[in-house]
């Protein structure tokens, strides 16, 4: 090796472990400063030149087989091409815990040619070599040593598991990084000083925004709540970015909308406990003794809060009109006759009204921009709304969608408690298919199975409670929308209506108006030409 021969390299390493209040912060292993200076201690004993000093930190998982450790085969990679003449090691479980065929591959390498690695004596006065893989007395306690470290190790594994599964039943937060709006507080263990719990709170720090005074924990609420009253994800998105609110990974990143739906369907936002399915990211409730949920904290939302805003994202969505007939739409209220109700045919853009007619909004970059006068297209719409209405057979679908309509107008709340109910129903249905669907894929596999039974069982209990929801809503008393298919006693009303309550008459029955540019400059207006009508039993003509 020539001049290498008497260099060496330190490796050091430690596992990576916070001082914690409850540690009293005494050190429970060597840092790597100190195993360095050890190991430059024992180069100087020998009459080695230190070449280089690879330093890892990191816990004894994150090393496993699936996961590299750099540091280690740099120096490991340093020694066989011959860059320098020895490795000097602080402890042997600290090099490898693969066992004696790591130690081979060193002492008895393919190439026949043997490398020096020296192990530290563990001494805490006296640093010196314990261990010297050129002396063969050393050679068989080496093999020894590591056998007995990898199987310290599996031992290590089942210990931490248990300790974990026993961590997560009595309530404490193992998991790393805490889900946005939530904290990790750190407390003494009060039946053992010398061990800390680590238990989730609401995060209180400020969220940043337009809002000085909203914490982490309330966004995270109003979030879920948001949902639930209506808001899709893509919505809120637009919303939470445009009050300037700092997205989960902090300042200069916004907000995602599958991180929205990631939060409304994470049990801990409910106090629960979580724990990941195998080879997935979906969390579900971590169940302990006798298969019951555990609840970790109050919880930013209650159980019925997250559940109503779940099926606000699962359920298919309700009709349109319908829901802003029971007052659940945002904003004020239209001014005008066929504003929300009309389109430009060319792009599908909404038409505002701009003082004389309705115009496309997009008119200056629209290909063809559809304009029409005020009182034109406003009478045609009412005579065809009220033809449609007085000349249906009493079996036709729109006469039965009108009357639903007229329901939801007239009985708001009620009409909003069944929705509701309904949108429980479909949810819990949809979860059962997805439990269903998350077996047979596997997810339920191992050591997941006992998750699959209870939560099959919670979620059929929600859809029996959710049916019978539904069932005692229903019980809805229609009024009377007879005068709606009299073409004498509809004009009657029309004419005596304000704007907002001939819109909602209009809503009854019309879901969308589409229109179409004029064929020239000032050219007669021709309804049946230019004009499409979608009704609410979906027939367009």
């Amino acid at each position: 090796m020539g001049d290498t021969e008497r260099l060496i390299d330190l490796f050091c390493r430690k596992s990576k472990a916070v001082k914690s209040r409850a540690s009293k912060g005494r050190k429970r292993e060597l840092s790597t400063s100190a195993q360095e200076a050890r190991g430059r201690t024992v180069a100087a004993q020998l009459g080695f030149t230190v070449r280089h000093v690879w330093t890892e930190v990191g816990s004894a998982s994150r090393f496993s087989k699936r996961k590299s450790r750099d540091e280690q085969d740099k120096a490991l990679q340093a020694l066989v091409s011959g860059e320098t003449g020895a490795l000097w090691v602080y402890k042997l479980d600290r090099w490898d815990r693969r066992g004696a065929g790591a130690i081979l591959e060193i002492i008895e390498p393919r190439d026949g040619i043997p490398r020096r690695i020296l192990f530290d004596n563990g001494d805490p006065d006296n640093p010196g070599i314990g261990l010297d893989s050129t002396n063969p007395r050393d050679r068989g306690e080496l093999i020894r040593r590591a056998e007995a470290a990898r199987e310290e190790t599996d031992k290590l594994s089942d210990r931490v598991l248990d300790t974990k599964a026993h961590q997560r039943a009595t309530g404490q937060w193992v998991q790393g990084r805490p889900p946005y709006g939530l904290k990790v507080v750190i407390i003494e263990d009060p039946e053992d000083p010398d061990e800390e719990l680590r238990l989730l709170a609401p995060d209180d720090t400020l969220a940043g925004g337009k809002d000085a005074g909203a914490t982490k924990a309330s966004i995270a609420r109003r979030i879920i709540m948001d949902v639930g009253d209506g808001w899709s994800t893509r919505g809120l998105v637009a919303q939470l970015d445009d009050e300037a609110i700092p997205g989960p990974r902090g300042e200069n990143h916004g907000w995602v909308h599958a991180t929205i739906r990631t939060m409304v369907h994470n049990p801990v936002y409910a106090g629960w406990q979580v724990v990941n399915l195998p080879g997935t990211t979906k969390r579900v409730k971590f169940r302990g003794d006798g298969g019951q949920p555990v609840r970790i904290y109050s919880g930013l939302v209650t159980d019925e809060e997250q559940q109503r805003a779940i099926a606000a994202l699962s359920s298919t969505q309700h009709d349109e009109k319908t829901t802003r007939l029971i007052g659940s739409q945002r904003g004020g209220k239209a001014k005008h006759l066929l504003t929300q109700f009309m389109e430009c045919a060319t792009d599908a853009s909404p038409m505002s009204y701009n003082g004389v007619g309705y115009k496309c909004w997009r008119w200056e970059k629209c290909s063809r921009p559809a304009f029409v006068s005020t009182k034109p297209i406003e009478t045609y719409i009412f005579h065809r709304w009220l033809t449609r209405l007085s000349q249906s057979d009493p079996e036709d679908d729109l006469l039965h969608a009108v009357a639903a309509r007229w329901t939801a107008l007239k009985r708001p709340d009620e009409t909003r408690e069944l929705l509701e109910a309904k949108a429980v129903l479909n949810a819990a249905q949809e979860s059962m298919k997805r439990l269903e669907k998350d077996r047979r894929a596997g997810l339920y596999d191992g050591p997941a199975e006992s998750l699959y039974a209870p939560a099959m069982r919670d979620t059929m209990a929600l859809v029996d409670r959710a049916s019978t929801l539904v069932a005692s809503q229903s019980q809805i008393e229609a009024p009377s929308a007879d005068f709606l298919f009299d073409e004498e006693l509809c004009t009657s009303a029309w004419a005596v209506a304000d704007v907002s309550t001939r819109r909602d008459l209009l809503r009854l029955a019309i879901d969308r108006i589409v229109v179409e540019k004029a064929p020239y400059h000032a050219a007669r207006f021709k309804g049946d030409d230019r004009v499409h009508i979608q009704w609410v039993d979906g027939i367009t003509d």
